[in-house]
């Protein structure tokens, strides 16, 4: 995808159709729905990409980004690649309706996916071109099974299900200017009501945000998830707070900034001293 408009969605895959993988690069244009690196399918139990799926996002505007399929069992790995560009709701590591037989990647920044874990199918390493970054919503590691009503789902992905954000080569200044990286939700290592990878479930946030003068801290998070892991080196960030995802409360109505974390690490460097702080 590299131009124009479209209106619903796209997928990788097919209907009813098997394929063995599935990669889609996003360099350009508007997709007013969704972009799916899986099929789109019609059962849930039913496998249709049984090899690895990835999408690479350069540049261009999504509505959500998609690592695996809309209604179908995925299987392998998924890939989730953004070095720029706008989505302006979610990013899910997985599908919207089916579960995943195997792991699930989200790599957001330059630096992530090129220096990534399990770098298997990533984002050209010969292009060293950082663009404009703006997620408008929230990274979810897992899948996109609806709003939660009262049960929170078991796991839906077998294996792994992490999260790596590096800021490192694009603007955190305060002021919103080029080649910027901004995230305005939260970061979930689960789905939207149900449980994300079995086997691991991290989240690692680096070189994010910036402590300018006077204090102040140019990036903001609602809040950090429902992960094994939590790691955060070399970034400032405050926490304005969100109550559980595994509640019917109002999301907005508390300032809990990190909830259902077992392990949790804030690291400094030479560089940058890690910043999180909770807005009250």
């Amino acid at each position: 995808i590299n131009g124009g408009f479209i209106l619903n969605s796209v997928y990788a895959g097919g209907l009813v159709a098997n394929v063995n993988k599935t990669k889609v690069n996003i360099t350009g244009g508007y997709v007013n729905n969704s972009v799916f690196a899986g099929a789109e399918g019609n059962n849930k139990d039913i496998t249709l990409v049984s090899g690895n799926k990835t999408v690479n996002m350069l540049n261009g505007t999504v509505g959500n980004l998609y690592g695996g399929s809309y209604t179908s069992l995925d299987k392998a790995y998924s890939f989730v690649n953004i070095t720029g560009g706008t989505i302006l709701s979610n990013v899910f590591g997985s599908g919207y309706f089916g579960n995943m037989d195997g792991n699930c990647y989200i790599y957001i920044g330059e630096n992530a996916v090129l220096n990534a874990p399990h770098n298997t199918e990533n984002t050209d390493k010969n292009t060293n071109n950082i663009n404009a970054l703006h997620i408008k919503g929230n990274i979810y590691a897992g899948a996109n099974w609806g709003t939660y009503t009262g049960t929170f789902g078991e796991h839906t992905i077998t294996g792994e299900s992490n999260i790596f954000i590096d800021g490192k080569g694009y603007n955190m200044e305060e002021n919103i200017s080029d080649n910027f990286m901004v995230i305005e939700g939260s970061i979930y290592g689960c789905g939207t009501s149900c449980y994300a990878g079995i086997e691991d479930n991290s989240i690692i946030i680096r070189n994010y945000g910036q402590m300018s003068t006077g204090n102040y801290i140019s990036r903001f998070l609602y809040s950090i998830q429902q992960c094994r892991s939590l790691n955060i080196d070399a970034s400032s960030i405050i926490f304005e707070g969100q109550t559980d995802i595994a509640s019917t409360q109002n999301l907005n109505n508390a300032n809990n900034s990190t909830l259902e974390v077992i392990e949790k690490n804030s690291q400094t460097t030479p560089q940058q001293n890690t910043t999180a702080t909770d807005e009250k």
